[in-house]
């Protein structure tokens, strides 16, 4: 047999006992047990518990209840130190039906009452729902667990940018107006928002508006075709507008946020074509031959830094060639080469023509070049290569002396060309 505990008995340990009074045809027997009583609680929730919280917000909007936790039956008595857990679901603690819980949480206990504070976590979803408010078994009380569920409405602070594309006349005219929406903790967008946009003309007379909703990734895009377009300024005046969202998923304080930003209004930019001014034709005439003084120095500086160029190259021919006489190396073929990198050059530089036939032509070319060369240096060294070149007596330390004293002069005069770049003579 079944015998539930009376709601007067006081929880703990209770003796009971069992009477048989016996029939006609049965002795009379009793017996007796020990047996533990066992409450159920109650939790109740004060009013002043929160019913709307921010999510991720412990300091503007955090969850704060407040209330107690009493036995059913007994003495009716009001416990303090019990556990408490708060989640979204009951029996957080054991995840039931995938309820979580609300780390970290804070309890503090007075005169049988508690109060419960927590931040509601980043993972909810915003809107309506229910939170669970658990208490776990005590055994030294032998108390049951309870639980209570209190309906609240979770918002989430969130970042709001309007985007108003400018009008650029004669180029874009279309209205067009950007809203992104994104959670600050999460750092993503929030979907179905309502955003409303208004349109005014000068006289702040409403002349078009459009509600939509943001996408998945919290952005809503608005276009205002007309014909004319709305930035025909001639037909609209210029326009002005507003963005209106009251969404209570937004917390109070992003809504606040974003109504300061609509005091100060969505501004609306337009960019007008400038006038053509009317232009002296002395002006243009200015113009011409400032660019044409700009070409001419460009052309010159151009040209001025190959002849440098090339005089450098020049006298790194000489220098090096003079090296190689006063190191010993054979006469002839060092002349030679000093000769063939000279027409290299010269070839290089449009001087000289690469299938030039005569030693006239490499003469007159070098002249050109090296215009600021005295005659008597480029005498000794035309000197130089017609005798290594044509001269068949074998060449001896007379030659050598002859050929490294005329490649030291070149260079000698071409350093001091340098000096003075206003002596070179540039090719036409």
């Amino acid at each position: 047999a079944t015998i539930p505990a009376t709601m007067d008995l006081a929880r703990g340990q209770h003796q009971v006992s069992v009477e048989f009074t016996g029939t006609q045809a049965h002795l009379p027997a009793s017996a007796s047990t020990n047996v533990l009583v066992w409450a159920d609680v109650i939790i109740t929730l004060d009013p002043s518990s929160t019913p709307i919280v921010t999510r991720s917000d412990e300091i503007y909007a955090p969850i704060v209840y407040t209330g107690s936790v009493q036995e059913v039956g007994g003495n009716g008595e009001v416990f303090e130190d019990l556990v408490l857990t708060i989640g979204n679901g009951s029996q957080c603690a054991d995840s039931r039906e995938g309820a979580k819980c609300f780390p970290p949480l804070v309890i503090t206990w007075t005169n049988g009452n508690f109060s419960l504070t927590a931040t509601a976590p980043y993972w909810l979803n915003v809107g309506s729902q229910y939170f669970a408010v658990d208490s776990a078994r005590n055994d030294s009380n032998y108390l049951n667990a309870g639980t209570v569920s209190k309906a609240v409405f979770v918002q989430v602070n969130a970042d709001i940018d309007a985007t108003v594309e400018p009008i650029v006349e004669g180029v874009q005219e279309e209205i067009g107006v950007e809203v992104t929406i994104m959670a600050q903790d999460t750092k993503s967008g929030i979907p179905g928002i309502d955003v409303v946009v208004y349109l005014y003309n000068e006289n702040n007379s409403q002349i078009a508006s459009q509600q939509r909703q943001t996408d998945a990734s919290g952005e809503v895009i608005f276009d205002f075709p007309a014909d004319p377009p709305y930035g025909d300024t001639s037909v609209w005046g210029e326009i002005t507008l507003d963005i209106v969202i009251n969404d209570p998923r937004i917390s109070t304080q992003s809504t606040q946020d974003f109504e300061a930003q609509r005091a100060e209004g969505f501004e609306l930019k337009y960019a007008y074509a400038e006038e053509q001014s009317q232009v002296s034709p002395w002006a243009y005439i200015v113009v011409l031959l400032l660019g044409a003084l700009i070409a001419g120095g460009v052309v010159l500086y151009r040209r001025k830094v190959a002849a440098d160029d090339l005089l450098k190259d020049a006298a790194e021919v000489f220098a090096y060639t003079a090296e190689l006489l006063a190191a010993g190396d054979a006469i002839r073929e060092s002349i030679f080469t000093c000769y063939q990198d000279l027409c290299g050059l010269l070839q290089q530089r449009g001087f000289l023509r690469r299938d030039f036939e005569t030693v006239r032509e490499f003469e007159f070319a070098i002249r050109q070049a090296l215009s600021g060369v005295s005659e008597d240096a480029l005498t000794a060294l035309d000197n130089t290569f017609e005798m290594a070149r044509y001269s068949r007596e074998e060449m001896g330390s007379q030659h050598q002396q002859v050929a490294v004293q005329s490649l030291t002069r070149m260079g000698a005069e071409i350093e001091e060309i340098q000096k003075f770049p206003q002596r070179i003579q540039l090719p036409s």
